[in-house]
């Protein structure tokens, strides 16, 4: 879905992929991360939210908390995160990242409580009064947490298996029990998703889940939260900064929206631009189709499904014109291999590189990362090869 965005708007990107991966530079089965446009998208997000007074904390999973790219947003203006969870937490703050917001998508486990607190979390999210309990007691005074609460009201919808928060309906008595508690703020109120892309009207739109949000913050400022913090995540980047701002909202959480791959980016050319591509290889044919590996085939299901095409080749220009459908691995299968579907006229041999723009979530797949500086400059450079969960790799060895 993305690939024609990135030929058209980031051709370079396409193009160091090839060269890098056919000098032996890059591995099969890698995302290459763009540093130079994650840098280029960072520096927009971070004017933007001090433009209209949002807190920016960067999401940085489906991006496999890769520290390059941490290092290039910082360098930007970001200097905090979201983790979504621990197994999140971890990297990014060794990565040299402050810890904006913990604890939203998923709780801090039990026994992680005291770990989580080393790590000086910014805000910390809790569904109900047990997690802010934990929390208070693991806290160490004359320190203070501040604590927000995911809520949620009548009519409101989150993606099966993430519903969770306190009922709006007690809002205030939320706040004052867990405001009561030792150590603990109670800080400010969150909801996901808080907008969502419409596909038939081609725009982002608020959820209903942010109408509650927006009616509970203003509840809440009136009867005696002034300094109300105000989370509203979910398909961010920075064309809806102004609105998010206005309506009352301060932190905003950009995860796509850095690497220019939310799903209107697939449509529109906003501020942001595409900043990834995933790369494989031939392995062989069998029936007259060429197999690429695979192992980073999981495309995020924002879209219905559609045709995925790969640029083929082993010259940079030559492979960004030849475009080749590829049978994706079924949802169900262990995705080792990809199938490409040449039509006449079209090349494909053993050892080319094949060069893919969907949306990725690299943090569920096995695939490597590979961050490289330098491709607006024309001249690519390889940072670090590293795993998805931001550890850095000496491959080919181990």
């Amino acid at each position: 879905m993305f690939l024609n965005q990135i030929a058209k708007r980031n051709p370079k990107l396409i193009q160091a992929a090839v060269e890098l991966h056919q000098k032996g530079q890059i591995p099969s089965n890698s995302y290459l991360l763009d540093l130079d446009v994650i840098s280029h998208n960072a520096k927009i997000m971070a004017e933007e939210g001090r433009k209209y007074g949002l807190k920016v904390f960067a999401m940085t999973k489906q991006i496999g908390r890769n520290p390059a790219a941490i290092e290039a947003m910082i360098m930007a203006g970001i200097d905090a995160g979201v983790c979504v969870d621990m197994n999140d937490a971890r990297p990014v703050h060794h990565a040299g990242m402050k810890i904006g917001h913990l604890g939203h998508l998923v709780q801090v486990p039990a026994w992680e409580t005291e770990a989580a607190l080393k790590m000086h979390p910014m805000y910390w999210t809790v569904y109900n009064f047990e997690k802010a309990q934990a929390v208070s007691e693991a806290v160490q005074l004359p320190e203070t947490q501040n604590i927000m609460t995911r809520i949620y009201g009548e009519g409101d919808s989150f993606y099966h298996g993430h519903e969770a928060g306190f009922c709006v309906d007690g809002i205030m008595e939320t706040a004052e029990r867990i405001g009561g508690m030792k150590g603990l703020r109670f800080a400010g109120i969150s909801t996901f998703p808080a907008q969502l892309y419409d596909a038939a009207a081609k725009r982002v739109e608020p959820t209903r889940n942010y109408g509650t949000l927006i009616r509970t913050a203003d509840r809440l400022r009136k009867n005696g939260y002034p300094d109300l913090e105000v989370n509203a995540p979910g398909t961010t980047s920075s064309h809806i900064f102004e609105r998010l701002a206005g309506d009352g909202v301060t932190q905003v959480e950009p995860g796509h929206g850095l690497t220019g791959t939310t799903p209107i980016h697939a449509y529109e050319e906003l501020p942001e631009l595409p900043g990834y591509v995933y790369v494989s290889e031939i392995s062989h044919f069998y029936g007259g189709k060429p197999y690429c590996y695979g192992g980073g085939m999981y495309i995020d299901p924002v879209f219905d499904p559609y045709e995925v095409k790969a640029c083929v080749g082993r010259e940079a220009d030559a492979a960004l014109q030849n475009r080749i459908s590829c049978e994706m691995p079924d949802a169900k299968a262990i995705d080792y291999y990809g199938i490409l579907q040449p039509e006449k006229g079209q090349k494909a041999e053993v050892g080319d590189t094949v060069v893919f723009g969907f949306r990725a979530q690299m943090f569920v797949t096995r695939a490597y990362v590979a961050a490289v500086s330098g491709i607006s400059k024309g001249r690519p450079k390889v940072e670090g090869i590293y795993f998805t969960d931001g550890r850095k790799v000496g491959w080919p060895e181990w």
